[in-house]
């Protein structure tokens, strides 16, 4: 948005979230204290299962659509603050949360 030329720059494509699909990792990560937590505070929630490494962590990770826009001061879609992680190993049990990048214990 440039208020001193008031225009506003927008694509469609970067303004839509579809709801990701629910997954074993997701509902698990969603039952831990940390997802417990994080969806009640969070008012429009997105949970996604980021992938596996080749370890065979499977990280979830949990963001507010509120913080995911881009702006000089934020990392927006790339890094939105007010994030959390939780790693489950290939048995499903959680390994680490963390929230904002520090680990929660």
């Amino acid at each position: 948005m440039d208020t001193l030329n008031n225009t506003v720059t927008t694509s469609r494509e970067a303004d839509i979230f579809y709801k990701p699909p629910t997954t074993l990792a997701t509902l698990v990560a969603k039952r831990t204290w940390l997802g417990e937590v994080y969806l009640d505070w969070s008012s429009y929630p997105l949970v996604t299962e980021t992938g596996t490494s080749y370890e065979g962590l499977t990280t979830v990770t949990f963001r507010d659509l509120r913080f995911m826009y881009d702006v000089s001061f934020l990392g927006g879609r790339e890094d939105p603050p007010l994030s959390g992680k939780v790693v489950l190993n290939q048995d499903r049990r959680v390994v680490r949360m963390e929230m904002d990048g520090h680990v929660q214990h």
